[in-house]
């Protein structure tokens, strides 16, 4: 099930208030709808054209909900389908792209990411 934690469409954005933003906002992995039910979430950052998808360690604690709370995650950009960021012209020279796995991306990284989808999505750099 998909869930924008945080939308970036409209306005500017500094690498500041971007950090301030996501350090703020809730990430749920899953909630336990009984013993043997759970609902796995996709936590999506939405800018403009660009949708991040947050991607966390599926064993992780239910009671986090902070984003430095969660030592491994990684990201996919795009909607419907996956950009390889390692092949894409715009994405794939980026130092954040080549720390894009579990274990190696931090939140520095990702506010990398969102400020420089931010900038393609003011140029319209199209899909």
């Amino acid at each position: 099930m998909g869930r924008t934690i945080l939308d970036f469409s409209k306005g500017k954005f500094t690498k500041n208030k971007i950090g301030k933003l996501l350090r703020k906002s809730e990430i749920i992995n899953y909630e336990k709808i009984s013993p043997n039910k759970i609902i796995q979430y996709i936590n999506i950052i939405k800018i403009g054209m660009y949708d991040i998808k947050l991607s966390v360690h599926y064993d992780s604690p239910e009671s986090w909900v902070k984003l430095n709370q969660f030592k491994d995650f990684e990201i996919t950009i795009g909607d419907p389908w996956a950009i390889d960021l390692n092949k894409d012209e715009r994405f794939k020279d980026r130092a954040w792209v080549k720390n894009n796995f579990f274990g190696k991306f931090r939140i520095k990284d990702l506010i990398e990411a969102i400020h420089y989808c931010v900038r393609l999505n003011t140029i319209k750099a199209f899909l």
